[in-house]
């Protein structure tokens, strides 16, 4: 007998199965801590957009300074 595995992506936050092809892994880092989230397309959308004045007004971080 034949066996057939499937996988599947839920959203982190609602639980929500993610239907293949749709649906983003989101990486953001925040005081210090790295953090990786599934999220449907709209939820990562929304995440985006509760950030978006946040990372405007911020600095962006290229690397380690020199300092030492």
């Amino acid at each position: 007998m034949a066996q057939k595995v499937t996988t599947n992506l839920i959203d982190d936050l609602t639980g929500e199965t993610i239907e293949d092809g749709t649906g983003k892994t989101v990486q953001f880092s925040f005081d210090g801590g790295h953090y990786e989230i599934d999220l449907t397309d709209d939820n990562a959308d929304a995440l985006r957009e509760a950030f978006s004045d946040y990372v405007a007004a911020a600095r962006k971080v290229t690397g380690r300074s020199g300092r030492g």
